[in-house]
C-alpha cells in the first residue's frame, strides 16, 4: 500500500517556495519509516507538468538514482517520489531553512569565519559523498543547501 500524502488544512494554500523545476508545499506524510513513528512533516516539490514520455523518463531516472542516496550522511535523504494530480512530486523531509536563509538575516549577508568553515566542511563532505556515487551535483547555491539540526 502506497504512503499517504495529506496536505495540512492550515497550510493547504501555503506554497514555501518555487523555482524552474516547480513548487514546493508543505505537506503530513503517513507512513511509518525509520527516523519517524508515525505522521510527520514533509516537503513535496511538485514538478511542473510533463508530457507522459518525459514523465516516465524522470520517473525512471529517479528509480536508477535513488538507491544511490541510501547510506550518505550528508544528503537529504528523499522518501519517495511519486505522481500527484499528474505532477511528479518529490517528497523530502521538512527542513527549517537553507544556508541562504541564514545569510539573508545576517548583517551585511555574510556568514562569520567559524561558520563559513562549519557550514563549509559539511558541504564538501555531502558533495564528495554524491560524486563517490556518481552522482554529479549541479545548482551549488546558498538556497539549495539545507540546514539540519546539526548544522543550525
Amino acid at each position: 500500500m502506497a504512503p499517504k500524502i495529506v496536505s495540512k488544512p492550515t497550510e493547504a494554500n501555503t506554497r514555501l517556495g518555487g523555482g524552474q523545476f516547480g513548487d514546493l508545499w508543505p505537506a503530513t506524510h503517513h507512513q511509518l519509516i525509520e527516523a519517524c513513528n508515525g505522521p510527520h512533516e514533509v516537503a513535496v516539490k511538485m514538478l511542473h507538468p510533463l508530457k507522459e514520455d518525459d514523465m516516465k523518463a524522470v520517473l525512471n531516472a529517479f528509480d536508477n538514482s535513488f538507491s544511490k542516496y541510501k547510506g550518505l550522511k550528508g544528503v537529504c535523504h528523499l522518501q519517495r517520489v511519486s505522481v500527484l494530480s499528474g505532477r511528479v512530486c518529490i517528497v523530502m523531509r521538512f527542513y527549517e531553512g537553507s544556508f541562504g536563509d541564514r545569510m539573508v538575516h545576517l548583517k551585511g549577508g555574510k556568514l562569520s569565519p567559524p561558520d563559513v568553515l562549519k557550514y563549509g566542511t559539511n558541504l564538501a563532505q555531502g558533495v564528495l559523498e554524491l560524486h563517490s556515487k556518481g552522482i554529479l551535483v549541479l545548482n551549488l547555491i546558498p538556497f539549495n543547501f539545507l540546514l539540519n539540526i546539526m548544522t543550525k
